[in-house]
């Protein structure tokens, strides 16, 4: 099941992959990725547009003590004329949001390295309401939110949702009932070329072989190089799609709610295929 908002062409994207230990980071742009001296500064930079309502889900966080299955992260944003979505792995971010700033990320979140898209689209209540039923489906922990709508929930059955936001880009979201590998079970069918996987992994591995899955174990770029457990990031690459999401690759997570993006752009995929060592 799935909701369109293919007709129209006015959809930016940013990448951009944090690198571990400090602000430094690589934003991708005009098919390769480029080096970002300040990846805080960019992520404040998205909240400056005068937004009106917003909501941050995080299954990491201070702000509030409630609990939820969904292992996801992120910050929708919106006024009249726009809509931001911003998909992220950083923990216990954010902890303030105004219609002009976001909280930093905290000191302790600059250690490892860390994944985010921000998609940028024109305003519609119904897109705003799509995106809401996305994340509400992934069981997101919900908090700071302001002037947030109440859409309609999804028919509650066991499938993984998609919101086809352009020609190249789609969201899909996984309930916490639904317990699968996201990797393993939906992006190796989607797409049955093979896949590079670089997620956090900690604890009981996933132990199902997927012949066209492969995990990531080092990454560089230039003189850069470090490890997937120095890394929080959660992406994913085959010959033809991106994916960046929220899901770590593990047992455990197999019944977590969690989602992300699959985007179709040759350049990109050559782009994060370039990182990957081994």
């Amino acid at each position: 099941m799935g909701s369109c908002f293919s007709c129209c062409n006015l959809i930016t994207i940013h990448v951009v992959l944090k690198l571990p230990h400090g602000q430094k980071g690589l934003i991708y742009h005009n098919g390769a990725f480029e080096p970002m001296e300040s990846v805080q500064n960019w992520v404040q930079s998205l909240y400056s547009s005068g937004w009106t309502g917003w909501a941050a889900y995080n299954d990491e966080t201070t702000v509030t003590n409630k609990k939820t299955k969904g292992h996801c992260k992120g910050v929708v944003t919106w006024n009249t004329s726009k809509i931001g979505w911003l998909i992220h792995s950083v923990p216990h971010f954010p902890t303030e949001i105004t219609s002009t700033s976001i909280s930093p990320i905290l000191p302790s979140e600059l250690i490892y390295g860390q994944s985010f898209v921000y998609l940028e689209m024109p305003y519609s209540k119904e897109r705003l309401e799509t995106i809401l039923k996305q994340i509400e489906w992934m069981d997101a922990n919900l908090f700071l939110q302001t002037n947030m709508p109440i859409p309609p929930s999804y028919f509650s059955v066991t499938e993984i949702k998609k919101m086809i936001i352009s020609s190249t880009i789609t969201h899909y979201s996984k309930p916490s009932h639904h317990i699968m590998d996201i990797y393993g079970e939906h992006l190796c069918e989607l797409d049955k070329s093979t896949w590079y996987v670089e997620t956090w992994r900690r604890g009981s591995t996933i132990k199902t072989v997927t012949p066209n899955l492969h995990d990531v174990k080092t990454l560089g770029w230039f003189a850069v190089n470090y490890k997937e457990s120095q890394d929080h990031s959660k992406w994913a690459v085959s010959k033809h799609h991106v994916w960046i999401g929220d899901l770590n690759r593990m047992e455990s997570q197999m019944k977590r709610g969690g989602g992300g993006v699959v985007i179709r752009d040759a350049a990109m995929v050559k782009a994060f295929r370039g990182l990957i060592i081994n």
